[in-house]
């Protein structure tokens, strides 16, 4: 019994003495807690003075055209230096900032003469910092006397595959030269300029917006970061041309001859033409018809010079462009005269007086012999239009006369030559 009541009082003993190191250790780490969060505190909020170094800091150049305008210098270096900057303050400060927060400048409109310069760098510091140290504190800008010069532009095709039928024609530019102003040691080196046009898969005319380089004295692109281009880019225009050779169209002014009955011979019988790759399509007028007043043909052969009237799209790609027709006309169209009695006035003004002098018109006809047979002077007409004419017109006119004929047989029969008609007005 007795060694009963003595395990359970060691049980309870040790109970007891778990207990007490619990509740030791929660006061432990509570303020542990608090310690950290203390110290969060005052790293973040009441921190001592914070040293950071920001490197590699860009240096803009400021009063760039002040410089220009009041000394008449232009800066040819300086562009594209860097610093390191080291600022102080709080840590919570410097944790709300980014690399791009800190700003260097270097005030060049200072300079007053050409060559090197030393130049002082300073600092825009964000509120709450102070500025530690700029390092290098200046920076080297070189700097010379500004000038302009004129440059005239050139092409540069790149990527050029064009293979025959396709040719390349004389580009249009937009201007022919550019002014370049700057420093005169860097303009001292330019040989010209040249406009970049991409040819990569063109096979018709096309414009083009191309930039415009410059070109030092090696025939490298110059540098252009301290010149000032009147113009960057420019619109040019590329001929690309396709040249054929095109068969010159003839046809008849009445339609009165079939080609049955005629041969028509045009030397050459074609143009070498020049034009726009996409223009040669099916059924394009490229050389305007040669047009043969079949009435104007007196004998056969008839032979006729003509200059060929080519789309304005095109041009002739040949020295002499003059072509010769020749007419021949079948052996069976024959030629008879007729003498009309049948002659009449149309758009005669009403108080206009007049007489037709002549009583008859003696017009010759082509045909076959088997169609002129048929035709009597009776079926043939001759018309004088009278418009414009009015009272105050007097005298003896000579009008031409439109010969009509009214028969069955007039297909392809017509009178060869003009005819005219003497008219007394108001005598």
């Amino acid at each position: 019994m007795n060694d009963k009541r003595s395990i359970i009082r060691d049980v309870a003993s040790e109970s007891d003495t778990k207990a007490k190191k619990n509740r030791n250790v929660i006061p432990k780490i509570l303020c542990v807690l608090a310690a950290f969060v203390l110290w969060i505190y005052v790293m973040q909020v009441e921190s001592p003075e914070y040293t950071e170094t920001f490197r590699s800091v860009p240096v803009t150049l400021e009063n760039v055209s002040a410089l220009k305008t009041d000394a008449g210098l232009s800066v040819y270096s300086g562009s594209g230096s860097v610093v390191n900057v080291t600022v102080s303050g709080k840590k919570s400060v410097r944790n709300k900032l980014t690399d791009d927060d800190i700003k260097a400048f270097a005030d060049v409109g200072k300079i007053k003469e050409s060559g090197r310069n030393s130049v002082e760098v300073s600092v825009d510091v964000p509120d709450g910092l102070s500025l530690s140290e700029i390092s290098p504190a200046t920076v080297t800008v070189f700097a010379d006397k500004t000038d302009t010069v004129s440059l005239n532009v050139k092409e540069k095709l790149d990527k050029m595959v064009l293979s025959s039928p396709y040719e390349l024609g004389k580009l249009e530019f937009e201007f022919d030269s550019i002014s370049v102003s700057g420093p005169r040691s860097l303009l001292d080196k330019l040989t010209g300029a040249q406009v970049v046009v991409d040819m990569d898969g063109k096979q018709s005319t096309f414009t083009a917006n191309c930039p415009i380089v410059l070109i030092d004295e090696n025939g490298d692109a110059a540098d252009t970061t301290y010149l000032n281009l009147s113009a960057a880019e420019m619109n040019v225009k590329v001929p690309i041309y396709v040249t054929k050779d095109v068969e010159i169209p003839v046809s008849f002014k009445y339609g009165a001859l079939s080609d049955d009955l005629v041969d028509v011979t045009v030397t050459p019988a074609s143009l070498t033409v020049k034009g726009d790759g996409t223009l040669f399509t099916d059924g394009a007028e490229i050389i305007d018809p040669i047009v043969i007043d079949e009435k104007a043909i007196t004998t056969s052969p008839y032979v006729m010079t003509v200059h060929p009237t080519v789309n304005g799209k095109f041009t002739v790609d040949s020295e002499n462009e003059d072509v010769t027709v020749t007419v021949t006309l079948d052996p069976s169209l024959v030629t008879k005269q007729f003498n009309v009695t049948d002659i009449s006035v149309i758009n005669a003004p009403k108080d206009l007086k007049y007489e037709i002098a002549d009583k008859s018109v003696s017009v010759t006809l082509r045909g076959t012999e088997e169609q002129l047979s048929k035709i009597k002077a009776s079926d043939i007409s001759a018309v004088v239009d009278l418009e414009g004419y009015d009272s105050e017109t007097t005298g003896t006119v000579s009008k031409t006369a439109v010969i009509g004929i009214d028969s069955k047989q007039t297909f392809g029969v017509f009178e060869i030559g003009e005819y005219n008609v003497h008219i007394k007005i108001n005598q």
